[in-house]
């Protein structure tokens, strides 16, 4: 039975969508050959609701396998991770890849109060202070759950993109909202992410083949986010040699450009110009 929730999120995002009015973009000529993907994280640890095993030590595991490819790749962080586990977040940026916001206290902007939302990045943005090489461009809502209000609260304060899900978009393709005062905002959509892995009895073949089949939803010509949580890598040994694999096949691909999402979003601007 299709729940009254389900249903309000769907009336919600139907009329959002046409207020909203984004226009997808044409892809330079120099991506229009190539599979064009960005690798993200959603950082939660303990802070995202679930209980999880991640420590220090397994997200510098996880930066040595991206490293060793000479991956960068984006980081959407939950704000108290910066209190918490700032020397985790020293070792992500020493690697050269991104940081985004994950909300400070991993709520919905969906079932959120303006003022929750302006309260709520506040403190993210507070909080990354911490680090001050940080420069947050970038962000995805808990459960990809956006919403109208939270647009303009980020772009007020220098967010100029977002992550959506799969299901926002028909095509595989960024689209950009334009905005009479503060600018333009951009949207990329993801092919999915780990999630129905967490916690499996899964096996090393299967987890990379889960992988495998997520990223060959991407096509030539298409750019959108292929998605990961730490707690899920490290919820069975299995999924994170299966997520090794997998990185290790995507580092053979010459048909595939990876890069940061937020040096996606400077390459679609300065093309532009």
């Amino acid at each position: 039975m299709y729940s009254l929730h389900n249903l309000r999120i769907k009336l919600y995002y139907r009329y959002a969508d046409s207020v909203v009015n984004s226009k997808i973009i044409s892809l330079p000529e120099l991506l229009k050959d190539k599979k064009n993907l960005f690798i993200y994280f959603d950082y939660e640890r303990e802070f995202g609701g679930h209980a999880t095993n991640v420590c220090n030590e397994d997200i510098i595991k996880l930066l040595n396998t991206l490293n060793d490819k000479h991956l960068k790749t984006t980081w959407f962080i939950v704000g108290r991770i910066f209190e918490s586990y700032l020397e985790s977040i020293i070792e992500i940026l020493k690697g050269g890849h991104e940081i985004g916001s994950h909300t400070y206290d991993h709520i919905s902007p969906l079932f959120s109060s303006r003022k929750n939302l302006d309260r709520d990045l506040k403190c993210f943005i507070n909080s990354a202070k911490k680090y001050n090489e940080v420069e947050i461009k970038g962000f995805h809502a808990p459960r990809g759950q956006w919403s109208i209000s939270n647009i303009r609260l980020l772009l007020k304060n220098g967010i100029y993109y977002e992550l959506v899900g799969s299901k926002r978009n028909k095509e595989r393709n960024p689209s950009v909202i334009q905005t009479k005062k503060q600018g333009n905002f951009y949207r990329f959509i993801t092919l999915g992410d780990d999630w129905p892995l967490f916690n499996s009895n899964t096996d090393e073949k299967s987890a990379f083949n889960y992988f495998l089949k997520t990223y060959n939803n991407l096509h030539r010509g298409e750019l959108a986010g292929l998605g990961f949580h730490p707690g899920v890598l490290f919820s069975n040994q299995h999924i994170f040699d299966g997520f090794k694999s997998f990185i290790n096949y995507l580092s053979t691909q010459e048909d595939l450009y990876i890069e940061t999402a937020n040096n996606f979003v400077k390459l679609l601007i300065e093309t532009k110009e």
